[in-house]
């Protein structure tokens, strides 16, 4: 499990996650963000963004998978093994 350094999870985000994935229907997943605080440059770098995140369904903030599904895929760019 990631999770970027300004962001925050619920208080049952690792329940919800082991609960998901004892289902052995997913190896993973992400959430939906929601700011802290809104800006006329948030609300417009959304606007810009916001397309691609629904038609590709991208996740920020937090990831989760299987380790060895991650090390599978090559994990981040950069990462030291």
């Amino acid at each position: 499990m990631t999770i970027d350094a300004d962001s925050v999870m619920s208080r049952n985000m690792l329940g919800e996650v082991m609960r998901t994935l004892s289902t052995r229907r997913y190896i993973g997943g992400g959430v939906r963000i929601y700011p802290e605080r809104w800006s006329l440059g948030i609300a417009c770098s959304l606007m810009v963004v916001l397309p691609f995140v629904l038609w590709h369904r991208v996740s920020a903030g937090m990831f989760w998978c299987y380790k060895s599904d991650f090390d599978s895929i090559g994990g981040f760019d950069g990462a030291k093994r």
